[in-house]
């Protein structure tokens, strides 16, 4: 195996989340573009009316070069990360990682739904986190 292909298998646990977080930003950019391209109205608050497992879906079968297609140019960290994203699915030597972080991303997405009470649960469910209180549904 070559040092490249070895240096991209191995991500670490923060390189992993920042990367799997901006993969799951893609995936809900992409299902609202499909939205729109569908004629399905878009308000404010399309994101919050997002049903989880149709995020989870999303990361888990739209191919990876789509999850890219319409993205706007990003400034400084973001652009960054989908940066590494583009060489993760372009370059065939990781296409392992670029399967891992979908799959764990998928995972996540697929065990936070379960863990909310709702038989459905959307984005709008999922509790916030305030870090000098706690975890706390949020209220607009």
């Amino acid at each position: 195996m070559s040092a490249k292909a070895d240096q991209a298998q191995s991500l670490s646990p923060q390189s992993a989340d920042s990367l799997m977080a901006t993969l799951l930003a893609l995936s809900i950019h992409a299902f609202l573009l499909d939205a729109i391209t569908q004629g399905r109205p878009t308000t404010s608050d399309a994101v919050d009316q997002m049903p989880l497992a149709q995020i989870a879906h999303t990361v888990a079968v739209r191919p990876a070069h789509e999850l890219l297609a319409g993205l706007p140019y990003l400034d400084g960290e973001d652009q960054l990360r989908v940066n590494i994203l583009k060489v993760l699915i372009y370059d065939d030597a990781s296409a392992l990682p670029l399967a891992r972080l979908s799959e764990m991303t998928r995972i996540t997405v697929t065990q936070l739904a379960a863990s909310l009470s709702e038989d459905n649960p959307v984005c709008a469910d999922i509790p916030s986190i305030d870090p000098g209180h706690g975890a706390h549904n949020r209220v607009d």
